[in-house]
């Protein structure tokens, strides 16, 4: 998702300062898989036949309709460093399934690149996520496949227009869902995630925050960078005038102070938290 996010930023880079790189057939992508299954009998995977998808919606497809998805074991790739060298050889050795040219298709693209990143275009985006929920919600209510992109064996091009409309609408997506609280719970995902894994470990002593952040990413599915998981750890505990109505874990060393907002906080691996008992029981 991230990674979209980055490609539309350099394309949208490009486009403002010299529009004439985008009308030609100059730019390309190299696409790698952001999902892998294989089964678990091969757990060794050596010699086997792996499965790789390169979008979300593609991946959730696969899972819904596979007889027994916990069959398999899933790997989630999160950037290059992921892949290993004999992962690379195979990614060359089918170049073209990989190396995808964008296209301009008219100035529907133009208009698409400042729909998606034009300061003064904050309106047109809300209707365009409003209408791309809607449109995902109403497939789902029909059982329908949801829009992807890169789920054919060979993609000779992509346009502008439908990278924008149907890879960087779900990194915008997701990262709505990321930055607003849910109205149910009050919670972001992360938080989400942390709050599960501390009833899930139900520690009666305290445990570090470096600690508790690798319990998240191992037991809660959590794909993104621990640092930035340290960081939702911390400022749920944190109790200065300003940061919570209620804390829910417990700030047991130098949780930053209201002077820097929190930012003067220890390193992780120094300090410890633990649930707040009493507001739960």
């Amino acid at each position: 998702m991230d990674g979209s996010h980055i490609k539309g930023l350099i394309i949208n880079f490009l486009h403002h300062f010299w529009p004439s790189m985008i009308r030609g057939p100059i730019i390309q992508q190299f696409i790698t898989p952001i999902v892998k299954v294989y089964l678990k009998k091969d757990s060794n995977k050596q010699n086997v036949e792996k499965k790789a998808f390169y979008s979300l919606p593609e991946f959730n497809k696969w899972y819904r309709e596979v007889p027994n998805p916990n069959a398999y074991v899933i790997d989630y790739y999160k950037g290059l460093g992921t892949s290993d060298a004999a992962e690379f050889k195979e990614y060359f050795v089918e170049i073209q399934r990989h190396r995808i040219p964008f296209r301009y298709s008219g100035t529907e693209c133009d208009d698409r690149l400042k729909l998606a990143f034009a300061r003064e275009r904050v309106d047109d985006r809300k209707v365009w996520l409003t209408e791309y929920m809607e449109e995902a919600a109403r497939r789902m209510e029909n059982d329908e496949d949801e829009l992807t992109l890169y789920d054919r064996e060979q993609i000779p091009y992509v346009t502008y227009k439908d990278f924008v409309d149907k890879e960087m609408v779900l990194y915008s997506h997701e990262n709505l869902n990321r930055s607003v609280p849910n109205a149910i719970d009050g919670f972001k995902p992360g938080q989400r995630k942390v709050m599960w894994t501390c009833f899930k470990r139900n520690d009666k002593q305290k445990v570090k925050v470096a600690q508790l952040a690798g319990s998240v990413s191992e037991m809660s599915a959590y794909h993104h960078g621990e640092v930035s998981l340290m960081e939702t750890i911390i400022k749920l505990a944190q109790d200065y005038v300003g940061s919570n109505n209620v804390n829910l874990l417990q700030p047991l060393g130098q949780f930053g102070s209201r002077l820097l907002g929190g930012k003067d906080h220890a390193a992780a691996r120094y300090i410890f938290t633990k649930l707040r008992y009493g507001y739960y029981f």
